[in-house]
């Protein structure tokens, strides 16, 4: 089951993640760590549709930057299968694990060199 949270970070709409966050300070709302049935917690979607705003958002709301999911995908490694390396950039800042393997056992820095050819 995908959360709130999650639709919002895909959508890229700051201005409700903020909302939403600040609700989870207040009571039980939106959760920055919490993932789907997949494992798919929201900094995952946010960097793999490149919405920095969100992903800086949930950063500094205490996102964990190499929070996997089931399938062993971080952030980083969605960011730059993506193409959004202004994402990556802001993740790799944020010290995500580079050398952090996926499943598939490719690792980032693999990711890395596919993207820049």
């Amino acid at each position: 089951m995908t959360t709130p949270l999650s639709m919002i970070s895909q959508c890229g709409h700051q201005a409700v993640a903020k909302l939403l966050l600040a609700t989870a300070r207040r009571w039980t709302g939106a959760k920055v760590k919490q993932a789907d049935n997949y494992g798919v917690a929201p900094l995952i979607v946010s960097s793999n549709y490149g919405h920095r705003s969100v992903v800086k958002l949930l950063l500094a709301n205490g996102a964990n930057v190499d929070q996997a999911d089931n399938d062993g995908n971080t952030p980083l490694s969605a960011s730059i299968e993506k193409g959004h390396l202004e994402v990556a950039k802001l993740l790799k800042a944020k010290s995500a694990k580079v050398e952090q393997a996926e499943e598939e056992g490719s690792t980032i820095q693999e990711a890395t060199r596919v993207c820049q050819n």
